[in-house]
């Protein structure tokens, strides 16, 4: 309705500037006319006396008779009059004066004292090569005021007809034709802004808004189906993502199996020969009952073992929550100690402090750990040592991790391996790239490390040196992040 508003107003005030135009010029030709008009009659006027009357009432009585018959010869609307050259003359009017002694013919219009206008025109009076006087013919300006009146009335009236003209469009044709519209495709923006292509906008017409109409519909079509292909892709792309990680997970236990089977052979052993001992039945009741604690502690730290293989193995969907990474991290070192062991890898783990409250899946963080942990041992052709250390920094993320700079924890894998070279680095998150033999690794390990700490609102650098090892370092926000 508003557009259609500036519509009719833009228009109504081109009619009223081209009525206005046309009235202002239409008085002022009215003006001119009348004026040309009244100075033709005043010159025919005084051309039909002259030759005759005035020049015989000069010869007979001068300028009393002059006047005598100038006077006579006023009509009801026109008044003639004479004007003497002599400086006291009497019957002079100041509006007579302004044209005395010009010895020209002039047509001018002027007010009296009354506020009545007149049109005058000066005649000069010649007798004998010499101006005696002039001869002054007057007529009121009514007609040609009357006339200005009725221009400027009809060019009101005009206005106000068109207004109210324009007003009824308006409201009829402007409203209907195109206010309602308009509201009906800002709706339907506002609709598909809001991520709504349903309800396709049927206007029934074939002028352009018709036209926005179907391809605003057809818009809506083409961005539902976009909008279904990314989510199908999206669905897919994430399930296997998880696929992968599970896949990571099952090959990360398979490593862990022999060092996971070394550390219950012992406790299996001192099962096995105490319930040999049990059933030989030379124990007597004490040894017995100190023999069943003892298969009974051992048998609870197989149960551990295995209970952790089947969390950490066990495919689940990222969920975060409250947890301590400090107890996350020592959980992932102890299910790696016997793995580390087992390749004559030192395992150590330090922290700056106690407790390290964040907001994460628990499961996958250790998943993070486990992974690099066991790349750096992987690292190491001989005896070596893998450093763990947990702290909180304040950091800026580097220029390709669009993070804000902030309060972040800190996790350090460092190894004392072969390194990684330079021109490497940069693809060493890229999926299915290692640097392992063939058939020692997959490729997805880092790759999928770096999009779990990525999707924690974090991020992953690493800092290496052929012949001297790396550093890898795990960055996870303090504040909980925004689920993505």
């Amino acid at each position: 309705m508003k557009l259609a508003s500036k519509i009719m107003l833009m228009f109504l005030l081109a009619v009223v500037a081209i009525t206005g135009l046309f009235s202002y010029l239409t008085i002022q030709q009215d003006t001119t006319d009348f004026t040309e008009d009244h100075a033709q009659h005043a010159a025919d006027l005084v051309e039909s006396i002259k030759p005759h009357l005035l020049l015989d009432a000069w010869n007979e009585g001068g300028h009393s008779e002059v006047e005598h018959v100038v006077r006579i010869s006023t009509k009801r609307e026109t008044t003639i009059r004479y004007l003497r050259r002599d400086d006291n003359a009497p019957g002079e009017t100041p509006a007579a004066l302004a044209f005395v002694r010009l010895d020209q013919t002039v047509t001018e219009t002027v007010t009296d004292s009354n506020g009545n206008r007149r049109v005058h025109t000066i005649f000069p009076f010649e007798i004998d090569g010499k101006t005696r006087g002039e001869i002054d013919v007057s007529e009121p300006t009514d007609p040609v005021e009357e006339r200005m009146r009725e221009t400027i009335t009809n060019s009101v009236l005009s206005v106000l007809a068109v207004a109210a003209i324009c007003g009824a469009i308006l409201i009829v044709g402007g409203l209907r034709m195109i206010g309602r519209p308009l509201t009906q495709l800002v709706e339907k923006t506002k609709r598909v802004g809001q991520g709504d292509f349903s309800e396709p906008l049927h206007l029934n017409r074939k002028d352009e808004l018709g036209q926005l109409a179907m391809a605003l519909n057809e818009m809506c079509d083409q961005l539902a189906e976009q909008r279904d292909t990314i989510q199908a892709e999206t669905a897919s792309r994430i399930e296997t993502e998880h696929q992968l990680r599970h896949a990571d997970r099952l090959k990360t236990v398979g490593r862990l199996a022999a060092g996971i089977a070394h550390e219950m052979g012992t406790p299996l052993n001192v099962v096995s020969g105490r319930a040999g001992l049990i059933a030989s039945g030379k124990l007597n009741d004490e040894e017995i009952q100190k023999s069943a604690v003892v298969i009974k502690t051992e048998a609870d730290r197989i149960a551990k073992i295995i209970r952790e293989l089947l969390d950490f193995a066990r495919r689940s969907t990222p969920q975060r929550e409250a947890a301590d990474l400090r107890q996350v991290l020592d959980h992932a070192v102890d299910l790696l100690r016997p793995y580390a062991d087992k390749a004559h890898v030192t395992l150590k783990v330090e922290a700056d402090g106690d407790a390290f409250p964040a907001h994460v899946d628990a499961g996958q963080i250790q998943q993070v750990i486990t992974n690099l942990v066991m790349n750096a041992v992987q690292s190491m052709e001989d005896a070596g040592r893998v450093d763990v250390r947990l702290a909180d920094t304040n950091v800026q993320p580097p220029e390709d991790v669009n993070l804000a700079a902030g309060e972040y924890y800190q996790i350090d894998v460092t190894d004392n391996g072969s390194g990684i070279p330079e021109e490497r680095l940069h693809d060493i998150f890229e999926p299915f790239f290692t640097t392992k033999d063939v058939g020692a690794g997959t490729g997805l390990g880092l790759s999928i490390s770096y999009g779990i700490v990525q999707e924690h609102g974090g991020w992953i650098s690493v800092t290496s040196e052929v012949g001297q090892g790396s550093c890898f370092s795990v960055y996870l926000p303090k504040s909980a992040p925004a689920e993505s």
